[in-house]
């Protein structure tokens, strides 16, 4: 992840993520991954009305 920029990881507390990430970058809590997923929600909803055909037409 090292490439992306990624500093922190912010999950909820299943326990693959306490075995396959470093803890000093693994935060386990709701209140950061809701704010993440929100924003991305955000997010695709933009994309998926800039994807969204406009040509309709009515018979």
């Amino acid at each position: 992840m090292e490439p992306f920029g990624i500093k922190r990881y912010c999950t909820d507390g299943w326990g693959a993520y306490e075995r396959h990430l470093p803890a000093e970058l693994h935060q386990v809590g709701k209140r950061k991954t809701q704010r993440i997923e929100q924003k991305h929600l955000r997010l695709r909803t933009r994309i998926k009305r800039l994807a969204r055909k406009t040509n309709v037409s009515y018979g």
